[in-house]
């Protein structure tokens, strides 16, 4: 899976990445402390590495310090075993995997009271997840498909545009029957398939075509 348009989110190891968000480089990477922009993500036969994680590609902002220029200088010298200076050091189309990220908190979504209704949710995640296989895969409210021919991962789509139908929130998980429970669970509380708003790029092309046949007229 190819994702590339500006607001489209991808759930992955429990972390929510979003193209055009903001992104920090954690202590797993050599770009440790630095932040940038996710540009683009791709997942199972799209993924240009051969890592078992989706590719996330950032472009990194340009470090702001004489000691932070230093501290890179000398981790990517020490990786490469021959002296390296910023000029060396990629900052833009940079493929990071996601345990390497921590995406930017987002503002905390309006609290849900559920105290009410404890048991009502109770029942509905205990028969959830007690479903069979069988029974989980019968259900068809939202796509869940495997990332890859060698399905080493799996996806639930729960945000579609309404024009082009391209994937536009994706979650991702590591087998097929937690994908399905995430999506069981999704439908037995009263969550649907949204196809409510378009791409950026399918309103685009949409918008054009406007455009001609007003001019064509």
């Amino acid at each position: 899976m190819l994702l590339q348009e500006n607001g489209t989110h991808f759930c992955t190891e429990g972390k929510v990445f979003t193209i055009g968000g903001i992104i920090c480089a954690n202590d797993e990477s050599e770009y440790a402390g630095l932040c940038g922009t996710v540009m683009e993500i791709r997942s199972g036969d799209d993924r240009e590495t051969e890592n078992d994680t989706p590719d996330i590609y950032c472009a990194f902002d340009p470090p702001t310090s004489e000691n932070m220029v230093l501290e890179l200088e000398g981790r990517f010298s020490a990786l490469y075993g021959e002296p390296k200076t910023m000029a060396d050091i990629a900052l833009d189309s940079v493929i990071m995997a996601p345990e390497m990220l921590e995406p930017s908190a987002e503002p905390p979504a309006e609290g849900v009271d559920l105290s009410g209704k404890m048991e009502v949710v109770a029942d509905i995640f205990a028969k959830v997840l007690q479903m069979p296989d069988s029974a989980l895969r019968a259900l068809r409210a939202f796509p869940c498909a495997p990332a890859d021919e060698e399905a080493t991962s799996w996806e639930v789509v729960t945000e579609v545009c309404s024009l082009g139908g391209c994937d536009m929130s994706v979650y991702s998980f590591e087998d097929e029957r937690s994908a399905r429970l995430f999506a069981a669970l999704l439908k037995r509380t009263g969550c649907r398939l949204r196809y409510d708003a378009a791409c950026p790029r399918c309103y685009a092309e949409y918008q054009r075509g406007i455009l001609k046949e007003s001019e064509d007229m």
